[in-house]
């Protein structure tokens, strides 16, 4: 959306809050009567009108969709699958309903579907209960631009248009490209530029404020949500988080091995490939366990077969500890 937060208004109470001094003289101040960024309240007023006028496109059939803070991303079904679609919605509106309906993480609201092979669960973005209606298209698809924007008109919500992104396999949402027919995420080249940009202009200097950390500390971590191996590549950036304690405006120097860290990030940046889109699998129990005993040895059962090994005598040296024993029997598991 354009200007999200500025097109909602807020009630008069809350107008003392939002006073700013302009002039000195003679002293002059002006009241900043619209939803601002750095306001308290502001995401959760904001999040509530979204999702109510989520609410309503859903109704006039259009989805899915999800949305994060301002950013929108539309889903598209062809024609031909809607009915399919609209069965398996029915039946997944019906369990979560059966789930106690919306649910509550913290800020993150979310639906539960029906259980699955690992004992998780599904999770969805909305409720499920409004069908997906066939509207007058050309294109072979549900909907297009122009049945979204003749219900954000009504409502009076103002898009950027120099971010709408046609509809494709390949959208962008939330810095990731996600390749649909492939089921592969990668971060966007805009994204890695951005991130190179910051490690590079941290290289610059040699003391950083609890800001400077927490900035390129979020930046990593949202990569690292496509780049899994880059958690192993945070942990210097978050022991110096842990530094400032409570003086959280005094520069520090980082740890040593952070060095090494960025320059990990750095060369993996340049080159970002897309990895799978996690998923869930069917798993089969082959009712298999694995065990060591320091006094004994290793045993390994699968259904009512079984096998054990002893511990050699000289086993511990070289720090070996159970540990290593149980990561023994449970290789050759």
């Amino acid at each position: 959306m354009a200007e999200a937060y500025r097109t909602i208004p807020l009630h008069s109470s809350q107008w003392p809050a939002l006073v700013v001094r302009i002039g000195e003289n003679p002293p002059t101040f002006a009241v900043d009567t619209a939803l601002c960024f750095g306001y308290g309240p502001s995401a959760g007023t904001y999040g509530g009108l979204r999702d109510v006028s989520l609410d309503i496109m859903h109704a006039a059939g259009i989805g899915p969709i999800i949305a994060w803070v301002d950013d929108h991303l539309f889903i598209r079904i062809p024609c031909n699958q809607i009915h399919k679609y609209n069965t398996t919605h029915s039946r997944q509106a019906t369990t979560i309903q059966a789930n106690g309906g919306p649910l509550q993480d913290g800020g993150r609201i979310w639906f539960k579907g029906q259980c699955l092979a690992d004992g998780t669960h599904e999770e969805f973005a909305e409720d499920c209960c409004f069908p997906i209606q066939e509207m007058t298209t050309t294109s072979g698809f549900a909907f297009s631009f122009e049945h979204i924007n003749v219900i954000s008109d009504q409502l009076g919500i103002p898009w950027e248009p120099t971010k709408d992104t046609p509809f494709s396999s390949k959208p962008t949402f939330m810095g990731f490209e996600w390749d649909l027919e492939n089921k592969t995420i990668m971060l966007t080249r805009g994204k890695c530029d951005k991130y190179l940009s910051a490690i590079k202009e941290w290289s610059k200097s040699a003391k950083y404020t609890l800001e400077d950390v927490q900035k390129l500390h979020g930046r990593l971590s949202h990569a690292s949500l496509v780049i899994p191996e880059g958690n192993a590549y945070l942990t210097s950036l978050q022991a110096m988080l842990g530094i400032f304690g409570s003086n959280p405006f005094m520069s520090h120097t980082p740890p040593c091995s952070l060095t090494a860290d960025l320059q990990w990030w750095s060369h993996t940046l340049t080159s970002s490939p897309p990895v799978p889109i996690p998923h869930h699998i069917h798993s089969l129990d082959l009712d298999a366990f694995s065990d060591a005993s320091s006094s004994f040895g290793l045993a390994v059962t699968i259904g009512n077969r079984w096998r054990a090994w002893r511990l050699h005598k000289d086993w511990k040296r070289d720090e070996r500890d159970i540990g290593w024993a149980k990561s023994v029997a449970f290789e050759y598991y």
